[in-house]
């Protein structure tokens, strides 16, 4: 029974199948599919530079989805390790983990001011948060826009 003793061992990690798949650690601007990506990455560090709470600064995770300006960010958690990894040097930008948990909590019923009146709605609908939230979409549109018309007029 020799052979059986030198059998023993740990698995190696390509056979992992089960829980969570390991995210991709990267900085944001790697998930970006535009041209004019350091002028989208420039727009989205003033804004989370002036906007200094969690909810705030996950709200480009929103802005980006939606206007189709990412490739390869499913999670919350690739969208706050690449915001962790795209500014490390920005001491107004809160912890991974704080952005992360902002991300869902955004989409997640809450009280909030909506068309003036205190309702049920997610916190992305707040008063507040949808005007954020346009602000940012509408700077962010004008810049791909700007990058079209230059690969076009180029």
């Amino acid at each position: 029974t020799e052979t059986t003793s030198s059998v023993t061992g740990t698995a190696p990690q390509t056979q992992r199948k089960a829980g969570k798949k390991k995210i991709q650690e990267r900085p944001l601007a790697d998930y970006l599919k535009c041209g004019n990506k350091e002028a989208v990455i420039q727009c989205i560090r003033n804004f989370v530079s002036i906007n200094t709470s969690a909810v705030h600064q996950a709200l480009p995770f929103y802005v980006l989805k939606d206007l189709r300006l990412v490739a390869g960010m499913h999670a919350a958690k690739e969208y706050s390790v690449g915001m962790a990894l795209q500014f490390p040097d920005l001491p107004s930008l809160k912890s991974e983990s704080a952005i992360r948990q902002a991300v869902g909590f955004l989409k997640a019923a809450k009280h909030v001011i909506k068309d003036g009146k205190d309702q049920m709605a997610p916190l992305i609908e707040s008063d507040e948060n949808r005007d954020l939230y346009r602000t940012l979409a509408a700077e962010i549109r004008e810049i791909a826009a700007d990058d079209e018309a230059e690969t076009v007029a180029g």
